[in-house]
Formats: structure tokens, C-alpha cells, sequence
């Protein structure tokens, strides 16, 4: 009778490192799209100011 070779154990530690590194890809990815600005009208709007001299012309030192 001759018996069968066992196999050596497979490691588990690559396919936890793939799923970890799927979940910081969904995390990312989730993280991304709703930090994101996006608008469903193709309208966007913000707070602005102008910036204005005191004076007219050119600054040449101050």
C-alpha cells in the first residue's frame, strides 16, 4: 500500500490581506464619492467676495 503525500497547509494570511485590502478600496472609493461635491442640476453655487484695490493703477512697492 503506499499512502498519498499529504499537502502542506495553505496559509491563510494572503487571502486576508485581499479582503482587507478590498475593504480599504470600498472605504476609499465610498469615501471619496460622497465627500465629493456633485449637484444633479449642473448648477453649482458658492459664496464669493471681489477683491478690490483702494486705489487705481499699478503697485509698485509697499
Amino acid at each position: 500500500m503506499e499512502s498519498t503525500p499529504k499537502k502542506a497547509p495553505r496559509s491563510k494570511f494572503p487571502a486576508l490581506l485581499v479582503v482587507a485590502l478590498a475593504l480599504v478600496a470600498l472605504v476609499f472609493v465610498i469615501w471619496r464619492v460622497y465627500s465629493a461635491p456633485s449637484t444633479n442640476d449642473a448648477y453649482s453655487s458658492a459664496d464669493t467676495i471681489d477683491v478690490v484695490p483702494e486705489v487705481s493703477g499699478r503697485i509698485v512697492e509697499l
